[in-house]
């Protein structure tokens, strides 16, 4: 902070405090990934906010209500685009870039008679020009001065995350777990996960190991998720229908809980592996198809053996987290899941706070209303992907009112002192400040030490001509108050639509992949599948959080739909040994039967018509005679236990049509 206001009052810009809010935005990660990512995003929304904002000026500074009308497409454009997107570095840069056009059109209009001539790019070039020394600064220090590396964030978060995916097969693994523990646990792993992807692409900023790291990450978090999903169909036959699980594989099922069990007390990841690499080599040795063994055990083994490489490879990405392991196979990024419907949804609530404050500035004309039309677009854009934005505004809206107070007995004594010399003044602003930066890198306090930091800043705004106006500052307090509680209240108006409406979409989109797995030239097999599966599970997850304990269902149901995936997939793979255009065309209609069955069973609904395409695909294999007896049995197998899988997913959720259910959820969400 202070680096940025001595740069900023060094090459005499107008309002160098915003030098200084624009460094305190990149402190809310201080990682010295994630402060260069967000550095660049902040710049380049900068610069780009800044062309937009004089091109308005340029056409039609003789009209600010169209100019208004110009700034709230741009930064409804803005919200819509950062809605789209996870990467939170990313988003705020198209917050900056809304905002950045704001500032330059409605300050530039404040002093029509400043910005004739020439005048008009120099003070777009001043406005513009703030916000980069801020950047600038705060990349430069968290770079040079205080590094802290993003790659230990990653470190920790990678071994919490598989301690946690330990736990969770763990409960799986054991038929007397509940269902209670098992969403808590599993709600424990999809946030490491969310928070591993979130940080991951901070990791290109930190040297030439940062490419590897990134790809270990996303080879984790994908791998982690299939062994998810993969975990579930040992403990639902263990749970639901223990009569089809022989003696033989119950007790590799136990083999299988106790080596994870060990991999989870042990603290080397060396040892875990060998642990892993054991149990597989037991695996392959002992055969899965006996004269004892039905069609459904011997999937089930085949099903085994590849859970316990996902988890070999879950932890040599582990490994390669720290070592950057070049070797290690690129995996796709998770892909974000990109709705219109949250587009729209976010940027209608952006536009109409910004109109409510374009509206105050155009009546008023008063410097103050400018605050009504930056801070709730930020807050608006950044907030959004927050698991409940109107919580995070509360406690802004709580280090708002300490900040008012504070700047009315700090502004008046610092005034007096500039003149006896810097170094006071300096002391006297920086205190309260200090602790406020504390507070924001803590996830717990960062919105209180926002909600401070950014008003105490702008009440006192420190500069070279710092002046005391007790009504200007009573006016800026009340906009400040004003903007944070509009948002907060537009936030309860307007939010994202509710888990009902969400849980069709989410469903309807996993439907349409599962569709498109049928055809193995259009997708990237079980890695596209993944990426494209991650955020959709994390979403539901976080739907689920808000239903009572005994009605949550929307996690199991994305971990079934990813299950879903990986075991068509696997089961294409073994149809393509017969190629006989008969067996082919019943693949791709039995592809398009399980999506049809997926969607149904997710509103509570049967699914007999799967079971008879499944006949027709084994009935279709036998009169080919292009794979032998046991490959039908393996096939017939997979496909009893799909079926067992959407006849319990169908008992387990609750029918769609159901007012009962609806009425749950939406209570629930609200």
């Amino acid at each position: 902070m202070g680096l940025a206001m001595a740069v900023a009052t060094l090459f005499e810009l107008e309002r160098p405090y915003w030098a200084l809010i624009s460094a305190v935005f990149l402190q809310v990660r201080p990682e010295t990934g994630l402060v260069i990512e967000k550095g660049i995003f902040q710049i380049l929304g900068t610069l780009t906010g800044g062309a937009v904002g004089v091109g308005i000026l340029l056409v039609l500074m003789p009209y600010p209500v169209l100019a208004v009308v110009a700034l709230a497409v741009w930064v409804g454009a803005n919200a819509v685009a950062s809605a789209l997107l996870r990467r939170l570095n990313v988003v705020y840069g198209f917050a900056i870039a809304g905002v950045t056009a704001v500032l330059v059109v409605a300050l530039t209009m404040l002093d029509p008679a400043a910005a004739a001539g020439g005048s008009l790019f120099r003070i777009a070039e001043a406005r513009v020009s703030e916000i980069i020394v801020g950047a600038v600064c705060a990349t430069f220090a968290s770079s040079v001065l205080w590094p802290v590396r993003v790659k230990q964030a990653l470190m920790r978060l990678a071994r919490n995350g598989i301690n946690e995916l330990f736990d969770y097969l763990d409960l799986e693994l054991t038929a007397e777990s509940s269902g209670n523990q098992r969403h808590r646990s599993a709600d424990a792993v999809l946030q490491t996960i969310v928070a591993l992807s979130d940080d991951a692409s901070a990791a290109l900023f930190e040297g030439p190991d940062g490419p590897g790291r990134a790809r270990a990450v996303s080879r984790l978090c994908q791998k982690a998720l299939a062994l998810m999903a993969t975990v579930q169909v040992f403990g639902r036959f263990r749970r639901r229908h223990p009569e089809l699980i022989g003696a033989e594989l119950d007790a590799a099922l136990d083999r299988l809980r106790q080596a994870i069990q060990q991999m989870r007390a042990t603290r080397s990841e060396a040892r875990a592996r060998r642990i892993a690499q054991a149990l597989r080599r037991e695996l392959q040795e002992k055969p899965a198809e006996t004269e004892r063994t039905t069609p459904v055990e011997r999937m089930l083994f085949r099903l085994m053996r590849t859970l316990v490489g996902d988890l070999i490879i879950v932890l040599r990405a582990n490994h390669a987290i720290e070592t950057s392991d070049r070797a290690l196979l690129k995996a796709p990024a998770l892909v974000p899941y990109r709705d219109p419907l949250i587009g729209a949804v976010t940027g209608a609530r952006t536009t109409f706070l910004f109109l409510i404050g374009a509206g105050a500035w155009l009546v008023t004309g008063s410097p103050a209303a400018v605050v009504l039309m930056i801070l709730p677009v930020i807050f608006s854009i950044m907030f959004a992907r927050l698991p409940s934005p109107p919580a995070a505004m509360r406690r802004l809206l709580v280090g708002a009112l300490i900040a008012v107070p504070a700047a009315w007995a700090v502004a008046p004594w610092l005034i007096a002192q500039t003149p006896q010399g810097l170094a006071p003044a300096v002391a006297i602003f920086a205190l309260p400040l200090f602790f406020a930066l504390l507070a924001i890198p803590d996830p717990d306090t960062r919105h209180y030490g926002i909600g401070f930091a950014i008003p105490y800043i702008l009440l006192i705004r420190p500069g070279g001509e710092m002046a005391f106006d007790a009504r200007e500052f009573a006016g800026l307090s009340l906009a400040i108050l004003i903007a944070i509680a509009l948002v907060y209240l537009v936030f309860r108006l307007i939010n994202e639509p509710g888990a009902r409406i969400m849980r069709r979409r989410l469903v309807a989109s996993t439907t349409r992949d599962l569709q498109r797995l049928g055809d193995p030239h259009r997708t990237g097999g079980e890695e596209w599948f993944d990426a494209r599966m991650a955020e959709r599970l994390m979403r539901l997850s976080a739907y689920d959080r808000a239903l009572p304990e005994r009605e949550r269902h929307l996690t199991d149901l994305g971990l079934t739909g990813l299950n879903l995936g990986h075991s068509s997939l696997r089961l294409q793979r073994q149809l393509a040994a017969d190629d006989t255009p008969e067996v082919r065309e019943m693949a791709r209609k039995w592809q398009r039967s399980l999506a049809h069955a997926y969607r149904r069973a997710s509103r509570g609904r049967q699914t007999r018509a799967f079971r008879e395409r499944s006949a027709r695909l084994l009935a279709a294999l036998e009169g080919s005679g292009r794979i032998d007896s046991d490959g039908r049995a393996l096939i017939q197998g997979s496909l009893e236990r799909l079926a067992l899988t959407l006849e319990r997913l169908a008992a387990t959720v609750p029918p769609a049509a159901s007012p009962g259910a609806v009425s749950v959820i939406d209570r629930a969400r609200s």
